[in-house]
């Protein structure tokens, strides 16, 4: 009996770009086999003569003698895919090396790309795409060679508002205000899970519901919404998961109701490699605001701590105000708008701890320029997103504005 003494090939993932692999097979000289490649997708063979999958023919089936060293090209699959080698002893031949004599199968993966979105979101702010970037799971980096998201003074887009007060930065680093900083915390991953069952009976308050599937589920993720868009009445996060039960146990009770569709978040880097696997860091992290301006709409000729202007777009209660003809009082804080009013091209407001000095011979006139700091509806992020982990899906994580800045208002 001719024998085959062993079968070598990388079973490692192949990635999703096309590649070439060794398939090489030890036997006896007069050993006789056949081996045939199938791919999952398509059912469809591989073709030694093309060296590419197709339907089957002749071409599809190698038959060999002795030892042989075959090159197989795997071909590049976004998705990812899997491919089976088969081979078949002939001939007064047998496996040595296996349980069953006569064949022998090996299994090999192909995990697809994976695509990651970063995306600015929140209130007062349009969806806005900061970058995205494609690799493998199968893919490991050293810090300086990992992908990276360059943002560059990055303007997150406005959302236009009938009445719009700008934004503040959260976390300031200049007396200004104009400039900040902001961290890791401000990005987030979100998934939902429907309700099987409130454990305490439906719609009656309680701290644990069981759901159909966990994917994406770990403690400490936030649940942002128990009923479709109805938010918990205090901060509710994950405490505890039972595997077997498919149980969760949260910080807070809710009213949770059969059927009802959650929004969770898992914040933060760590929270989000441990839900999806995806992994990063942010350094650098910078926010900016335009400088707000406005101008005079019409001449004041006496004091006040009114004034009208064209334009109060950005402007928005509590940020400082510099311009001529502006008189502190005696109070160590600076000039700040207290109240704004009328329509964006045609409003006005009142300030604290100062007063517009004007009379009929020294007046403030029309289209006097007037800066205003701390508050904008121009905001620009910058930062490096470095990538260290990739998935096999396409994922889109956030990036939370209401993390970053404060949404302005009309008054204090």
């Amino acid at each position: 009996m001719n024998l085959i003494k062993n079968v070598n090939i990388d079973i490692s993932q192949l990635k999703a770009e096309a590649q070439g692999r060794l398939l090489s097979i030890q036997a006896d000289e007069n050993a006789k086999y056949m081996i045939k490649i199938s791919r999952t997708s398509d059912t469809n063979l591989y073709n030694f003569d093309t060296e590419a999958f197709s339907v089957e023919s002749s071409s599809c089936f190698f038959n060999a003698t002795g030892s042989q060293s075959v090159a197989i090209s795997f071909p590049a699959a976004a998705s990812g895919d899997t491919y089976n080698i088969s081979i078949f002893a002939t001939v007064e031949t047998e496996f040595i090396f296996t349980e069953n004599k006569l064949f022998h199968s090996i299994e090999i993966p192909q995990v697809g790309n994976g695509t990651i979105t970063f995306t600015a979101i929140g209130s007062g702010f349009t969806n806005t795409n900061v970058g995205s970037v494609t690799g493998s799971k199968t893919d490991s980096f050293v810090t300086t060679s990992s992908p990276t998201i360059l943002m560059r003074n990055k303007q997150i887009t406005n959302q236009a508002a009938e009445q719009d007060f700008g934004h503040f930065i959260t976390n300031t680093i200049d007396e200004a205000g104009n400039n900040g900083i902001w961290d890791g915390g401000a990005f987030y991953w979100q998934t939902t899970e429907a309700i099987v069952a409130n454990p305490a009976g439906d719609g009656v308050s309680n701290n644990a519901v069981t759901v159909a599937d966990l994917t994406g589920l770990v403690v400490g993720m936030t649940l942002v919404f128990h009923k479709s868009a109805v938010a918990p009445s205090s901060t509710t996060v994950i405490s505890g998961i039972d595997l077997d039960t498919k149980t969760i146990t949260f910080s807070t009770s809710t009213a949770f109701e059969d059927s009802e569709t959650m929004t969770f978040r898992a914040f933060g880097p760590r929270l989000i490699k441990q839900a999806i696997g995806i992994g990063f860091t942010i350094t650098s992290p910078r926010v900016q605001l335009g400088q707000t301006t406005a101008s005079v709409r019409t001449e004041l000729t006496s004091s006040g701590p009114s004034i009208n202007v064209s334009g109060t777009a950005g402007i928005g209660s509590g940020a400082t105000i510099r311009m001529r003809g502006l008189a502190k009082n005696t109070s160590a804080s600076r000039c700040v708008v207290n109240e704004i009013v009328g329509s964006l091209t045609a409003g006005s407001f009142n300030i604290s701890n100062g007063e517009f000095e004007a009379s009929s011979d020294r007046p403030i006139r029309v289209k006097t320029k007037i800066y205003i700091d701390g508050s904008s509806n121009q905001v620009f992020l910058s930062g490096n997103i470095n990538i260290n982990r990739f998935t096999d899906s396409d994922e889109t994580i956030h990036i939370d504005m209401s993390k970053i800045t404060t949404q302005g208002q009309n008054s204090s």
